[in-house]
């Protein structure tokens, strides 16, 4: 989910997700750079942080680990 959007931003929509879908996965993409963004990502409940530009690369690992019951310790920040 892009962290930005009309109406509501990615991180308010994987607060109420993770809030009303406890276990759902989250992952928030952002075209920019922004520490204090992935800060609030963890806060959201997100799974994961990623930048657009390395979302092909990241997205399959990030499913991959999301969809395993093993290996998640929380948030992950992917703005390399």
């Amino acid at each position: 989910m892009d962290v930005r959007m009309p109406e509501m931003t990615g991180l308010e929509a994987a607060l109420q997700l993770t809030r009303e879908l406890p276990g759902i996965v989250v992952i928030l993409m952002s075209a920019f750079e922004d520490e204090g963004v992935w800060k609030a990502s963890l806060e959201s409940g997100a799974f994961a942080f990623v930048m657009k530009e390395r979302l092909t690369q990241e997205l399959p690992r990030l499913l991959e680990v999301a969809g395993s019951t093993k290996g998640w310790n929380g948030p992950t920040q992917n703005c390399a």
